[in-house]
């Protein structure tokens, strides 16, 4: 296996060796991001903003000059870097809106500050549906109701209207591990779907995507597209990394996200939204929703486990919608919602059975005092599940969480009761929070 030759899932294990085996690093507030990069030789990088390495890392945070990963029974040790970058940005606006029904133009989740990109039309289960990223679709974040507006703008008369309402979503951990900022809307029409993409500046366009990615191989040759809000509408890049960030949502919000994809840079603040289409075979790999100064970062969206049915003509385009059907549980610690029209809603859980509502980043399970066994997790966002006791994720300060219990009294040197309030030391009892 050469060094440029590394699927998906090796990049994913590789990263999950080495969080790990540095818990601590992942919890310092300066770090928004972890990255096993593939651009000239391989690589971590372990992203930082503010000052050097020396000033930001307590002594048991120290980042590795080196790391041994251990994958398909091969051995290698390579080295660690820490990069000093700005956290990076959800690719929405606060711009005037701006687009028709075609992929690629702006769309956003009315009264939504700003807007994103309908990145792709095609048939789920029947229906036919866009995508698009929660931030983008989803105003009220993990409150709006299935049923919420989307609209998009009609590239004809450059006015935003109704084109679809939402139909599900993966509710966002703000306390935990995300691998998804992904959300599908429902067309109101079929006769509304343009089955062409945007055009680029030029007046050319990129045909509509048929399909997803199988794999996809870091730092290989492959280039990669996207059709978006932003200007320039069409932009390529290179998949040069995966890796864990923390994306900046607001002054207030900060969230990771983890098994990313890294590009080159190819899109900006408008493109959340955007596919990622592998060039060689028009085929989708990514969901764009953020990025640095230097790189663009996607959800690894052919990872969400449909399967291409067939296709399926619709009133509008010149070519015709692809259809999909679930196939298996898409990967992941995210809860989802779906709704059919009546904007009530239904929660659906993680399909791997492990809300994540505060699972941290390489941590095992070790043997805990007894009161504090793990029993069966709550599948309600933002509550953890401990024996018969019910505890809710109020904050972090810094290596502490605050929990609100149920009944209960716990008394270790790890926890600290005051009241009805429970204080946990992440650092010292380093728990992933799990079905028993």
């Amino acid at each position: 296996m050469a060094e440029n030759d590394l699927s998906y899932d090796d990049c994913v294990e590789i990263l999950r060796q080495f969080r790990a085996e540095h818990p601590n690093l992942v919890l310092n507030d300066n770090v928004n991001g972890i990255v096993l990069s593939a651009q000239d030789h391989l690589v971590i990088n372990v992203h930082v903003e503010g000052a050097g390495a020396g000033e930001i890392f307590l002594a048991n945070e120290q980042p590795p000059n080196t790391f041994r990963y251990q994958i398909a029974g091969r051995s290698e040790e390579i080295p660690v870097h820490v990069v000093e970058t700005e956290t990076p940005k959800a690719h929405g606006t606060m711009s005037p809106r701006i687009q028709a029904v075609r992929g690629g133009v702006p769309a956003l989740g009315r009264g939504l500050n700003g807007h994103g990109t309908l990145g792709w039309s095609f048939i789920f289960q029947g229906v036919p549906m866009c995508m698009s990223n929660w931030h983008v679709f989803c105003p009220a974040g993990n409150a709006t109701p299935p049923g919420h507006p989307i609209d998009a703008l009609d590239l004809s008369t450059n006015v935003y209207a109704q084109v679809a309402s939402l139909r599900m979503f993966y509710q966002v951990n703000v306390f935990g591990r995300n691998l998804w900022d992904f959300a599908l809307a429902e067309y109101t029409d079929p006769a509304l779907v343009d089955t062409r993409m945007r055009p680029c500046e030029d007046g050319s366009l990129f045909p509509l995507p048929r399909t997803f990615v199988k794999s996809v191989t870091v730092g290989g040759p492959d280039t990669y597209h996207k059709t978006g809000a932003r200007s320039p509408i069409c932009r390529t890049g290179r998949l040069i990394g995966i890796g864990s960030f923390r994306i900046r949502y607001s002054s207030a919000e900060l969230i990771w996200f983890d098994d990313q994809l890294q590009f080159s840079t190819m899109s900006g603040p408008g493109d959340s939204g955007s596919i990622a289409v592998r060039q060689n075979d028009n085929a989708v790999a990514g969901l764009i929703f953020a990025g640095g100064a230097t790189y663009t970062i996607a959800n690894p969206i052919f990872k969400l486990g449909w399967t291409r049915t067939g296709s399926r003509n619709l009133v509008n385009g010149e070519s015709e919608l692809s259809t999909f059907e679930p196939s298996g549980g898409a990967p992941g610690h995210q809860d989802w919602i779906t709704g059919n029209g009546d904007g009530q809603g239904k929660l659906n859980e993680a399909s791997d059975g492990h809300l994540s509502a505060f699972d941290l980043p390489g941590f095992t399970a070790p043997p805990l005092p007894d009161i504090f066994n793990v029993g069966r997790k709550v599948k309600t966002f933002g509550f953890i599940g401990v024996r018969s006791a019910i505890f809710r994720v109020d904050q972090l300060m810094g290596t502490w969480a605050l929990l609100t219990p149920g009944e209960t009294q716990i008394i270790t040197n790890n926890f600290i009761v005051s009241g009805p309030s429970v204080w946990i030391n992440l650092t010292t009892v380093p728990v992933t929070w799990s079905s028993a």
